[in-house]
């Protein structure tokens, strides 16, 4: 039986590959092809060896975002979704990004109080560390939490804890990437999310 739902917040709750992309470049003047950013979400991000951007400082580059990323929108149908989820499960979003620009794109959408807990870059930078953590809190089993990503390294970091992914095909891994380590399942976009869900918990 299934309790908790871990959320990613980059490309699962947002679409905002692109938008990334373009600002890292922008912000570091430095020219990477798409596959050279997609590479960086291969294992731990701050942990990536791509020569280019290794200079950069990313806390300024945080406050260069900061206005824009708080106007990203989200997408109707998954705002949808997230209230569903959120009257069946204890939902949570576990991030690799810093807390001021998350909470801020999620009040702009008024989803934040959706949320039973948001552990963000401030927490640490390891996501297992993370998903540790927040077991012992909450009281849960690994059993009982899925953990839904877009990233390979997110999906490693999982499978070292015990838990469970559901991986989206969108922007930041294509799927022959993702299969590397196993997810239980892989989905195309976020509609597909509650139905597995219904079906699972019969």
């Amino acid at each position: 039986m299934i309790k908790a739902i871990i959320f990613d917040f980059d490309g699962v709750i947002v679409d905002s590959f692109h938008f990334h992309f373009e600002k890292v470049k922008a912000f570091s003047w430095v020219d990477i092809s798409d596959e050279q950013f997609r590479s960086l979400h291969y294992g731990n991000f701050f942990e990536h060896n791509l020569e280019a951007i290794k200079n950069i400082e990313w806390e300024k580059y945080r406050d260069y975002v900061y206005t824009e990323q708080r106007e990203i929108s989200v997408d109707e149908n998954i705002k949808r979704d997230i209230e569903k989820l959120s009257q069946n499960y204890h939902i949570f979003i576990i991030s690799s990004w810093w807390e001021r620009n998350i909470f801020a794109c999620l009040e702009t959408n008024n989803i934040h109080h959706h949320f039973q807990k948001i552990m963000w870059l401030e927490t640490c930078q390891s996501k297992q560390e993370k998903f540790e953590n927040l077991i012992q809190e909450y009281w849960l089993k690994k059993e009982e939490i899925l953990f839904v990503t877009d990233t390979l390294g997110d999906i490693k970091e999982a499978n070292n804890v015990g838990i469970k992914t559901i991986a989206i095909v969108w922007n930041y891994s294509k799927k022959e990437i993702l299969e590397i380590w196993n997810p239980l399942l892989i989905i195309h976009n976020f509609e597909e999310l509650l139905p597995f869900l219904e079906k699972l918990q019969k």
